[in-house]
C-alpha cells in the first residue's frame, strides 16, 4: 500500500497522530527538565542554604566565644560578672559546635570541611577556656597569654570558614543560575509543544 493510495481523512489523521507524538514528547521532556529543577531547588532550600548559614552564625559564634573570654578575664575570678561572661563563652562554645554538627547534617558532601572546623574550634574552646580559668585565679599575664593564643586562632579559623562559606555561596549562585537555564529551556519547550 502507497501513501498516494490512503485516504485524505486517513493521511490527515496519521500527520494529527505523528504531530501529536512528537507534542506528548516535547510535553514529556519538559517535565523531566521541570523535576530535575524542582529536585536541584530542593537542595539549594533544604540542604545547601540552611548548611550556609549554620556555618555562617558559627563564625559568629567563634568570635563572641573570644569576646566572652575577654570579658570574663577582666572581671574579678569572684565576681558575677565573671561567673555570667564564662557562662556566655561557655553558651557561645556549644551553640558553635551544635551548628556545625547540623549544616553537617545538612551537607554531609562537606563533612571534611565541618569535621576540620569542629576540632580546631575545639582547640579555641580548650585554649580560652584555660584564659578563663586563669582569670578565675586573678593569674592576669596567664590569662593575657592564653587569650592571645586563642586570638590566632579564631583569626585563621575565621578566615578558613569565610573562604568556604564564600565558595559555597558562589556554587550556590551557579546552581540557581543553571536551573535559569533550564526554565528557560524547559518554558520554550513548552510553548513549542
Amino acid at each position: 500500500m502507497k501513501l498516494d493510495d490512503l485516504k485524505i481523512t486517513t493521511k490527515v489523521v496519521m500527520v494529527m497522530a505523528l504531530m501529536g507524538s512528537v507534542s506528548v514528547a516535547l510535553l514529556v521532556f519538559s517535565t523531566a527538565k521541570l523535576a530535575t529543577i524542582d529536585h536541584s531547588y530542593a537542595e539549594l532550600v533544604q540542604q545547601h542554604s540552611p548548611a550556609l548559614l549554620r556555618s555562617v552564625r558559627d563564625s559568629r559564634m567563634v568570635n563572641e566565644m573570644g569576646y566572652a573570654g575577654y570579658r570574663a578575664m577582666v572581671n574579678d575570678g569572684a565576681s558575677q560578672d565573671f561567673v555570667e561572661d564564662a557562662e556566655a563563652f561557655t553558651a557561645a562554645s556549644a551553640a558553635g559546635a551544635l551548628l556545625l554538627e547540623e549544616a553537617k547534617a545538612l551537607m554531609p558532601e562537606n563533612a571534611k570541611a565541618y569535621d576540620s572546623f569542629t576540632a580546631r574550634q575545639a582547640e579555641i574552646t580548650t585554649t580560652i577556656q584555660a584564659a578563663i580559668d586563669h582569670g578565675r585565679l586573678n593569674e592576669g599575664i596567664d590569662a593575657t597569654a592564653g587569650m592571645r593564643q586563642a586570638d590566632d586562632l579564631i583569626v585563621a579559623l575565621v578566615k578558613d570558614m569565610s573562604t568556604f562559606n564564600d565558595a559555597q555561596q558562589k556554587l550556590a549562585e551557579a546552581k540557581a543560575a543553571a536551573n535559569s537555564g533550564l526554565v528557560r529551556d524547559a518554558t520554550r519547550l513548552v510553548w513549542i509543544a
